[in-house]
């Protein structure tokens, strides 16, 4: 497998530069969504770098998947589950619009025949 830790970083540094401006323009619900990808992307980096695999997106799942290999501060899951009740969160309503069809279609998200 080609290690590819360096473009999993990149794309980290240029979504937090993303959530940044998202700050900036007051786009909230923006701006923590691409923290936690940047976070996200970060620690998948650091799987990379060791030629390990990362499964799912919880920042702070992944981040205690490689505490068996390096230690981990709480408060840093503690902050990473932040990050992942805002991705879950935004998860969560965008199933929950498209699987209530009343719903979906108030808010315009159904085409109308």
């Amino acid at each position: 497998m080609v290690e590819r830790g360096r473009d999993w970083l990149e794309q980290a540094l240029n979504d937090l530069r993303h959530a940044r401006r998202d700050m900036e323009g007051e786009f909230y619900d923006w701006a923590c969504f691409s923290a936690q990808q940047a976070a996200e992307k970060a620690v998948r980096a650091v799987f990379q770098a060791i030629g390990a695999e990362a499964w799912g997106h919880s920042v702070a799942g992944l981040l205690e998947e490689l505490g068996d290999k390096f230690n981990i501060p709480k408060a840093l899951i503690d902050k990473a589950l932040e990050l992942d009740k805002v991705y879950i969160y935004r998860l969560d309503i965008l199933m929950l619009i498209l699987a209530d069809p009343h719903l979906s279609f108030i808010l315009g998200l159904r085409r109308r025949e």
